[in-house]
């Protein structure tokens, strides 16, 4: 101590006023490497996080003793936070990159032994992918619920170590450039200041994103993303919107992927809708993608305007634009994006036809076909006339073909009940289609039930049926397997699925061991699960086993230590 806490004085503002102990207690053998009770630490000597060296804990000791007093500095800091949710993300980059700079400075002193943030603070590519990671994540922030940005912060900044590395680079380069009193200052100060000093002090590439006030005062509306997409194959560019589901920066699952055409008028309505019906798990997550109308006439039908039809003399041209989606757009967004083989296009009126025309021509390029109130009368209702030919081909066909329209008039409404009768007959095996009349609704309306409809009958089966936390783990492996059977790709059992169900035995139920066993369950998936182990600590407390409680609601803080919730409990279960 009287090494350390001299040397992390030089880093704290007002030092010699503050006045705090700590007193260290040496475990073993805890879920948790270290964990503090009120001004006691308790440190887990044979933990993994340690090596076997007791220089590491000594090393790791000195970020302990900054910690406590950058939390004393909190009280007096002068900037006044304008958003408490992004404030805290600010807060604890600032507090996690300062205690790992001081750690890290203090090696001549404390020496240490392969220390991961240590390493990875040296290695300027790594420090350069965290921090386009945090910016990814404040780009974002004001988009997410509170849930969706816990979970995404505790993924990025504690697991993936972007907040002590990034936070230390630049703690490390306000002092080498502006020595440490301007280190010290933001500190006073507060994270604002401590990103916008860095910030002042590196070129663009190298900056973090920087929460303005009206940024804070105004929740940004950010949809989704648009980008020109230059395509050799039209000769022009054509505008695309993307929508990523709300998980995508968390996790590293891959996603369906649903395209949408005619997209300038229903990207963020048919984004919209995907969002809802995933949200309430009545269908995955999904990424949307959405193609910007051209000459709809040229881009969607395959044949020329015969006489009977009219004088369209730019129609006839859906073969460049089908070659446009199969060589350039879909390669690239499964590229650039994590992405299943299941993708689905969806086309309204003459966006329909092409749709339809598309599977009869190029079946494996898209999984289901979604064609509402397509314009399947043009050049005297060809397609559905040569129909035949195209089920001819196949003796099996993985496909779901859903088509939804208004009353029709009787000869549309003869070929259509044509169609399906040849379906009936001729479908190939694994071949699912299914026709829905809206008769309320006219051509224009009936795009929006009749989407929300198909996505519900393609996923048909998506949802759990029945209580996860009351039927088992072996039966959510039954449910997923099965799903991914159907579709074609693999269906991950999904952290939060399995937390939400296990919680909702423990708290509505009061059924402990079920959920134990499904928050078990989790963590044999997902060992990192920060929720998982408050869960089992909160079942074991239900069933009144004290010791059990503590030591998971330990785990979950290391794993999650900004969750301030979890140390009063430990408090309360402490004083029992």
């Amino acid at each position: 101590s009287s090494t350390a806490i001299p040397y992390v004085s030089t880093f704290l503002p007002d030092a010699d006023t503050m006045d705090f102990t700590l007193t260290v207690y040496l475990t073993a053998h805890t879920r948790a490497y270290r964990f503090m009770m009120n001004n006691d630490m308790f440190i887990d000597v044979a933990h993994e996080k340690w090596n076997g060296s007791s220089k590491n804990i000594l090393n790791n000791l000195v970020q302990v003793v900054f910690d406590l007093g950058f939390r004393e500095c909190r009280e007096t800091r002068t900037e006044k936070p304008l958003d408490q949710k992004i404030y805290t993300l600010l807060e604890y980059l600032q507090l996690r990159g300062i205690a790992t700079y001081v750690g890290y400075k203090a090696l001549d002193k404390f020496p240490a032994e392969s220390v991961e943030d240590y390493t990875l603070l040296e290695s300027e590519l790594d420090v350069t992918r965290l921090r386009n990671k945090l910016n990814d994540l404040f780009l974002k922030a004001n988009t997410l619920t509170d849930k969706e940005l816990r979970k995404s912060a505790v993924e990025i900044g504690v697991r993936s170590k972007a907040y002590p590395v990034v936070g230390a680079y630049i703690a490390q380069t306000i002092e080498e450039k502006l020595g440490l009193n301007a280190l010290k200052d933001t500190i006073s100060q507060g994270p604002l200041s401590f990103l916008k000093t860095y910030n002042s002090l590196v070129d663009d590439d190298k900056k973090i994103h920087d929460f303005g006030e009206e940024e804070y005062r105004v929740k940004n509306h950010v949809f989704g993303q648009r980008i020109e997409f230059e395509s050799n194959v039209l000769g022009e560019k054509k505008a695309v919107f993307i929508h990523l589901p709300s998980s995508y920066a968390e996790v590293s699952n891959r996603y369906p992927v649903i395209y949408v055409l005619d997209g300038g008028d229903y990207f963020e309505p048919f984004a919209g809708m995907v969002k809802y019906l995933s949200l309430y798990g009545m269908i995955p997550e999904m990424i949307v993608v959405a193609i910007a109308q051209g000459d709809r006439l040229k881009e969607f039908t395959y044949t020329k305007a015969n006489e009977q039809t009219g004088n369209w003399p730019t129609s006839g041209g859906a073969e460049s634009f089908q070659k446009f989606l199969s060589s350039e757009l879909v390669p690239y967004i499964d590229e650039s994006y994590r992405t299943h083989p299941f993708r689905i296009l969806v086309g309204h009126s003459l966006g329909g036809l092409f749709a339809v025309e598309t599977l009869s021509r190029s079946s494996n390029l898209f999984q289901a076909t979604i064609a509402l109130s397509p314009s399947l009368y043009w050049n005297q209702f060809e397609w559905l006339k040569n129909a035949e030919n195209f089920l001819d081909r196949y003796d099996s066909l993985k496909q779901f073909l859903f088509i939804s329209g208004e009353k029709k008039d009787e000869e549309q409404t003869r070929y259509l009940d044509k169609f399906k009768d040849l379906m009936e007959a001729k479908a190939p095996k694994d071949f699912l289609y299914e026709y829905r009349c809206f008769p309320e609704e006219n051509h224009v309306s009936v795009a929006f039930p009749g989407l929300f409809s198909n996505l519900k009958h393609l996923f048909q089966g998506w949802q759990f049926p029945g209580e996860a936390w009351e039927k088992g783990p072996d039966k959510v492996k039954e449910h997923f397997q099965s799903l991914s059977e159907r579709f074609g790709f693999p269906i991950p059992i999904t952290e939060e699925f399995l937390n939400d169900h296990a919680f909702h035995g423990l708290r509505r139920h009061k059924a402990p061991d079920e959920a134990i066993r499904l928050f078990e369950f989790c963590l044999s998936l997902y060992p990192n699960s920060a929720e998982s182990y408050e869960g089992l600590g909160e079942a074991y407390a239900q069933k009144g086993i004290k010791e059990k409680a503590i030591e998971f609601y330990q785990k979950s803080l290391e794993l999650n230590p900004a969750n301030a919730n979890i140390r009063k409990i430990i408090d309360e279960l402490k004083k029992k």
